[in-house]
């Protein structure tokens, strides 16, 4: 599972404004490995992100390493060698399987350096529950429906998980063709997103905003993700220059990136037109 496509942007960002602080001319120099590596439980490793460090100079992604020999190991001592999947920078093992409550190692050779981190995969949030199932908006033809549109009741999501446990959640509307509800945006060279994330936390209850935040009407998942504190820092300030990802900030030794467990529960809701 390539996930989620936001934080792997976002952590790609991170390489890349660090690479253009003052210490650049070092960065262009270095090869360094970038690890994105999600461990959802119950589901096998499909998609281990294996890169380099972009140059800050660089105008595309450098090309995918196909001869490495990453291994991970699970806290009984088996070992599960990773093969290239021929698709960019990833590698896969459809024999191993996460499960929760277990910790996983990772390791490879690069440069004559042992890359390596360790996780653990958590327990999932429990009773998710939603306080509707559906949700109604009026239609925004034109201005006069903006003033006169009705306003939503509170929606919110609550769940049970381990005191100061960290999650976040994923909104997104899974209809094949969205309904936009603003019309006056649907015409736009940048219509809303039909996804919505919010940073990690340690609240159990998330809150909607639902005038704000939904954009579109039919068929929405709601995901409450449970996450590691390696995940947690990729959303702290990255420092100035080469501090931040270069100084520990991420679990990944000798190398960039992220090497983490998640896992998760769901469900859904409607957004209808009144």
């Amino acid at each position: 599972m390539k996930f989620p496509v936001l934080l792997s942007s976002f952590l790609m960002s991170l390489l890349f404004l660090t690479a253009c602080e003052e210490e650049e001319a070092v960065v262009a120099d270095i090869d360094e490995i970038v690890v994105e590596a999600f461990l959802f439980g119950g589901q096998p490793a499909d998609s281990i992100k294996i890169s380099r460090v972009i140059p800050f100079n660089a105008e595309t992604e450098l090309p995918g390493l196909s001869n490495l020999e990453p291994v991970i190991t699970d806290e009984n001592g088996n070992v599960y060698s990773l093969f290239f999947q021929g698709d960019e920078h990833y590698y896969h093992n459809p024999d191993l399987v996460f499960e929760e409550e277990q910790t996983y190692a990772f390791s490879l050779t690069y440069n004559g350096k042992e890359v390596s981190a360790q996780t653990f995969v958590p327990t999932p949030p429990t009773g998710l529950t939603l306080s509707a199932t559906s949700i109604g908006r009026t239609r925004i033809l034109d201005f006069a429906d903006l003033q006169n549109q009705t306003m939503p009741d509170p929606f919110e999501a609550t769940w049970t998980g381990d005191v100061g446990a960290f999650y976040f959640v994923e909104v997104t509307n899974i209809e094949n063709d969205p309904d936009v509800i603003n019309e006056l945006f649907a015409a736009s060279d940048r219509p809303p997103l039909p996804q919505i994330q919010t940073a990690p936390s340690i609240d159990q209850t998330y809150r909607l905003d639902v005038r704000r935040e939904i954009n579109y009407f039919g068929r929405h998942e709601i995901i409450v993700y449970r996450v590691n504190p390696e995940y947690v820092l990729l959303y702290q300030d990255p420092g100035d220059g080469l501090g931040g990802l270069t100084e520990n900030r991420t679990n990944i030794a000798n190398g960039f990136g992220i090497f983490t467990g998640i896992t998760s529960v769901r469900d859904t809701f409607t957004v209808y037109a009144e």
